[in-house]
């Protein structure tokens, strides 16, 4: 239960960002350093971002793009 004036940091992001497979959502109850979800939560998605990115394989936004580009030129 949240009292008035608790906060709640949170920070939403999807990746890859010009066609997402994966939304997070980082939610903190009270968070004790910051109240801004900015600078708490938002943190928190990258990390998590990045082991993702790794463990499934995603290529950065701006090699898919190219490859992308290359396709398209070749049809």
């Amino acid at each position: 239960h949240l009292l008035p004036d608790d906060t709640i940091g949170s920070f939403i992001g999807w990746l890859p960002a010009d066609n997402p497979e994966i939304i997070i959502y980082v939610k903190l109850d009270r968070p004790k350093t910051q109240p801004w979800g900015s600078l708490t939560a938002a943190p928190t998605f990258a990390d998590l971002a990045d082991e993702l990115v790794v463990l499934l394989d995603i290529p950065p936004d701006n090699i898919r793009l190219q490859a992308d580009v290359l396709a398209a030129r070749q049809n």
